[in-house]
């Protein structure tokens, strides 16, 4: 430990359902001869699965920067002509930061932010890549994420042996 300070490494995954979208005022505007669409983006669900790599700055406050795969059912409204109105599940990453406080023995309050940013496959509709199809990988969505929450840390075992020097 440096002067109170410890180290702490660890994974983490989540999953949530989201209101989260665009509506075709904000989207891109397509126009081929007299037709024109807009598009808008929705995303019902998205999750994560990530690293976490973090000091105690003091025994009960953690600051931590964390950062991994992120994966999201993206549905795409509109699109050119109005043709491609559908929905995949996309991939991509995320980072942020964070910190949590033990208030109390197992119990601890925490404050995250994290950036997302998935895309499509590598498939299209006519051949090349026009960007055209909802899993087209120049199709990027992406969002920021701020959350707080209350967890309850088990204490399954004894705890682990901390060599000291």
């Amino acid at each position: 430990a440096l002067g109170g300070m410890g180290a702490l490494i660890g994974a983490e995954a989540d999953f949530q359902g989201t209101s989260m979208g665009s509506n075709g005022n904000g989207g891109n505007y397509y126009y081929f001869g007299n037709y024109g669409s807009r598009t808008g983006v929705s995303v019902p669900w998205f999750g994560t699965v990530r690293g976490r790599l973090g000091l105690t700055i003091m025994p009960t406050l953690l600051i931590y920067g964390t950062g991994g795969f992120a994966y999201a059912d993206v549905q795409r409204n509109g699109g050119l002509l109005g043709w491609n109105n559908n929905s995949a599940t996309q991939t991509g990453w995320t980072a942020g930061g964070g910190a949590e406080w033990m208030f109390m023995p197992n119990w601890s309050v925490k404050a995250e932010y994290l950036y997302t940013d998935v895309s499509g496959g590598n498939s299209n509709y006519w051949g090349g890549n026009w960007g055209t199809g909802i899993n087209n990988v120049n199709n990027h969505t992406r969002w920021n994420t701020v959350r707080a929450g209350v967890n309850y840390h088990f204490n399954w075992g004894a705890a682990p042996v901390v060599a000291k020097y």
